[in-house]
């Protein structure tokens, strides 16, 4: 259950989106100054939700029609318009622009460092019982794949405008996109190797510790990556199968993150994972109350990370 207030100012109408994705209107409008729940309560509807869930802890979003940020995914709905013709939303204009450049390089980028997974799948069976086998292809595509999270991460940062904390991005900053993007939240499978666990890359990133000026993230596969580009000889060992698939999925799921189902993948990449669990995100509307929508497009604006 999810609860959605659609429209701007005194425009706002609640709405109730359930578990497949249905939306229907509760026919509530918020008032100013309150809160999506006190109108509810005001209009005596909270029984409408038909949810024992406590009220705190139902997911509410207020989201201003026809706003997008760049490579910050966000669901849309369309409402249907024959059961509330009180909304109009032109058909052309439903799905917000994308940086196509960005999506289909990054998109390209995954479909080479799958490739040469597969290869060292040739030599390395991919069963659980292998994955800390180590050796230098697995350093050297180990390397490849953690610049590619960090190029993805970067790009979404400045997309939106975001300067470094220091002279450089480092992944100080890239954290940034946890809570937003909710990146722990996802679980991928690889299906063609089935003695392969499922994994979720982003599990247990920790905060950079100011206080020890500690700089391990919490991310075994990156924090090996560091080990083995500025100690090869003495951290070799860490150039384990286990972290290079971890930082090829992590591609994988910055970049759905960024674009979901906008990915330009090709039916042979696409095919090589699948992602089992994702998060519940916050709606972006495309709904805007008995008016068209203004100047017939969407409206950027940097995500405040």
């Amino acid at each position: 259950m999810r609860i959605v207030a659609i429209g701007e100012g005194n425009a706002q109408v609640i709405h109730k989106i359930d578990s497949d994705g249905n939306i229907q209107g509760i026919g509530v409008k918020i008032q100013t100054g309150e809160s999506l729940i006190d109108a509810l309560r005001r209009a005596s509807k909270l029984n409408l939700l038909q949810t024992s869930q406590p009220l705190s802890e139902i997911p509410v979003n207020v989201v201003p029609p026809f706003e997008y940020s760049q490579r910050v995914y966000r669901p849309y709905r369309s409402l249907n318009l024959t059961n509330f013709p009180q909304y109009f939303c032109d058909a052309d204009i439903l799905s917000p622009p994308i940086n196509a450049h960005a999506a289909i390089n990054s998109a390209r980028q995954i479909g080479t460092l799958i490739s040469r997974l597969e290869t060292i799948f040739d030599v390395i069976e991919p069963d659980e019982r292998n994955v800390d086998s180590f050796g230098h292809e697995i350093r050297n595509l180990i390397l490849v794949a953690c610049t590619e999270v960090e190029a993805q991460a970067k790009g979404v940062l400045e997309a939106n405008n975001v300067a470094p904390l220091r002279n450089n991005f480092s992944m100080r900053d890239y954290r940034k996109l946890l809570p937003v993007m909710l990146l722990d939240q996802y679980v991928v499978r690889m299906p063609y190797y089935p003695l392969l666990e499922a994994r979720s890359p982003f599990a247990n990133w920790q905060p950079y510790q100011e206080s020890t000026g500690q700089w391990r993230t919490g991310l075994d596969w990156y924090d090996a990556y560091n080990s083995i580009k500025h100690d090869r000889e003495g951290q070799f060992h860490e150039s384990k199968l286990r972290h290079l698939i971890n930082a090829v999925l992590a591609c994988v799921v910055l970049l759905e993150s960024q674009f979901g189902h906008n990915v330009p993948w090709t039916d042979s990449i696409q095919s090589r994972f699948n992602i089992t669990s994702r998060p519940s995100l916050p709606l972006m509307c495309c709904e805007h109350d008995r008016s068209p929508v203004p100047n017939g497009t969407w409206t950027h604006v940097d995500f405040p990370f």
